[in-house]
């Protein structure tokens, strides 16, 4: 039998069997190399009849070079949209955080107009008590009744930002000082100039 240039009798290696319809279809280069669908007949072992298995290798790994390039691209959008994501958490949490004080404080309001009096603790007002966005209780302290002012929230000249008793949230952190304008309190959601101000403790300026 006629060897094509660059082959050898001896090699065995030199026969392929394609037995794909479809395979064969969609490499119609194979019907020059004598290759019949479903058939056994010896295919000759040349660069030319290699072709479509070369182009079927750049394939593939073509393939898997734009899925790496998707995955890539996919990280990149993930890692740019978390911060945002999260920062949107966080402002939707503290809007919750204000609407619950001006809640609380018309719940004070109301027992004081009926009581005559501030109540001790929030669990006066609701036996549920209040949580905040974070998990934890909100933090209310009665300044008509507290013995001095040591226990009150102030601002950065150490002033108390309330005269009749302090509501605030200890916001992400779940911590907070006496003094808003500590690191640990900046977070926080306040109640400050006895209900004039309901917000985050970094946006209070007195």
């Amino acid at each position: 039998m006629l060897q094509p240039p660059g082959s050898r009798p001896d090699v065995n290696a030199d026969k392929f069997v394609i037995k794909n319809r479809h395979l064969a279809a969609k490499f119609p280069t194979f019907s020059q190399c004598s290759i019949v669908a479903n058939s056994t007949m010896p295919l000759p072992f040349s660069s030319f009849c290699a072709q479509p298995w070369v182009r079927l290798r750049r394939l593939r790994g073509m393939t898997l070079v734009e899925l790496l390039l998707a995955v890539v691209v996919v990280a990149v959008l993930v890692g740019l949209a978390y911060p945002a994501y999260t920062e949107a958490v966080e402002r939707s949490r503290r809007g919750k955080a204000i609407a619950d004080i001006s809640n609380i404080q018309l719940l004070i309001g109301r027992y004081e107009t009926s009581r005559g009096e501030l109540p001790d603790s929030l669990t006066d007002v609701d036996p549920k008590g209040f949580v905040d966005p974070w998990g934890q209780a909100y933090f209310y302290t009665n300044l008509v009744n507290a013995k001095g002012k040591g226990s009150a929230r102030k601002d950065h000249k150490l002033n108390p930002i309330n005269s009749d008793y302090d509501l605030f949230s200890a916001g992400k952190n779940r911590d907070y000082k006496s003094q808003i304008t500590h690191k640990l309190s900046v977070d926080d959601i306040i109640r400050a100039r006895d209900g004039a101000f309901i917000g985050v403790a970094a946006d209070f300026a007195q």
